[in-house]
């Protein structure tokens, strides 16, 4: 049914704003916040961290970060720990600008997450190399649901060495073709 999904895609992409910065809730300090996907800053391509990421835009940056004290950033940096990505807090479903609901908030997912960094022999281990995150939407009830996976690396050397990240968002649909029948549409964005 090419032409139906079709359809159904087109709907799907019209029911929110694209673009939109994804909101993240801290429960611990119940604090709203925006979910960032870290882009390069000029010439150098240094990390610039404050980049939110948008909704409905499946997107692939890569960035570069430099460690003036690598066994010290190894075990302090959050952007080296796959457990920034996912941990205390969730993504919400739509925006909001009143209470945030239980229902409201998807927790993230991650897919066979690695342990936290750690220096051994001079190496940070467990270093964060690439994040994706997996984003289902719905076109009438938001973010279903997050996954996220990591691909980690060592890390080895001293001052001034760099890592280069990649950090990856693909957003995709699913909605019934037919009310009541187990069949859905996928759509990429």
């Amino acid at each position: 049914l090419p032409f139906l999904s079709d359809i159904v895609c087109k709907f799907s992409k019209l029911s929110f704003q694209a673009g939109d910065p994804i909101l993240i809730y801290f429960d611990s300090i119940s604090a709203l916040s925006v979910l960032r996907q870290p882009v390069k800053m000029g010439v150098s391509g240094i990390c610039a961290d404050g980049n939110p990421a948008g909704f409905l835009e499946s997107k692939s940056t890569s960035c570069t970060r430099v460690f003036t004290n690598l066994s010290r950033s190894c075990v302090t940096d959050p952007a080296l720990d796959a457990a920034s990505y996912y941990r205390d807090f969730a993504i919400l479903k739509v925006p909001v600008n009143g209470t945030i609901a239980e229902s409201m908030k998807v927790k993230i997912n991650p897919v066979g997450a690695p342990g936290a960094p750690y220096v051994k022999d001079n190496v940070c281990n467990n270093a964060v190399s690439e994040v994706i995150y997996e984003i289902e939407f719905n076109g009438t009830h938001g973010i279903q649901s997050v996954s996220v996976q990591f691909k980690v690396t060592g890390i080895s050397g001293n001052s001034g060495f760099s890592l280069q990240q990649h950090f990856t968002l693909h957003f995709w649909v699913s909605v019934p073709v037919f009310p009541g029948l187990a069949k859905f549409v996928f759509c990429n964005f």
